[in-house]
């Protein structure tokens, strides 16, 4: 098989596995433009892999009319803190996904690429929002238990007040921690 042969089996294997990878990825370069996207990517924005390539990234991925502030490319090229747009959000019929935004640098930084790869967050997003929502039950129903058990307290403090017989609380050396007005009248002893 010559060269030439092997090179595009090569690439057509390429192209099939960045294909089946079931995460959205694009490929952008310097001038902000859609390189390359796999069938994922295309699938989330409803359209053709052909019809997207050379779109503005800002504008077909997260329909915006200008770059990103802290765009990726406008940044030491390498780092991953120069980019704004952490997620993407799309709706489809499946409902509302988020995307959180990975971006791989080419390692051959001559080209000016990177790899976008988009991970659907959507599921732990709901279950962030969830634990939150169930921490803030969950303090609430603190509070409300702790004022209740507060009210018992105060109840219970007021009866032992009130009770004729004399009633004393001791400490595990047997010493007087507190008593009732009944017990001071009995015992002739004062609370402190």
């Amino acid at each position: 098989m010559p060269l030439s042969e092997k090179i595009l089996n090569a690439q057509k294997e390429l192209l099939i596995v960045f294909d089946s990878i079931p995460d959205p990825i694009c490929i952008i370069d310097k001038t902000l433009s859609i390189r390359r996207l796999n069938i994922a990517m295309a699938d989330i924005l409803g359209a053709d892999i052909k019809s997207v390539l050379d779109e503005r990234c800002y504008r077909r991925l997260l329909g915006k009319e200008s770059p990103c502030e802290f765009c990726y490319f406008k940044g030491e090229v390498g780092s991953l803190h120069w980019f704004e747009c952490k997620y993407m959000e799309r709706t489809n019929g499946t409902g509302n996904h988020v995307f959180e935004l990975t971006i791989y640098p080419f390692p051959d930084t001559t080209s000016n690429n990177a790899v976008f790869h988009f991970k659907d967050v959507s599921d732990r997003m709901k279950i962030e929002k969830h634990l939150e929502k169930l921490g803030e039950l969950l303090k609430k129903r603190v509070g409300e238990k702790q004022s209740e058990i507060e009210k018992t307290r105060r109840r219970y403090e007021e009866i032992i007040d009130y009770v004729p017989i004399g009633i004393t609380i001791l400490d595990e050396r047997r010493a007087i921690m507190a008593a009732n007005p009944a017990f001071e009248s009995i015992s002739g002893l004062k609370r402190s």
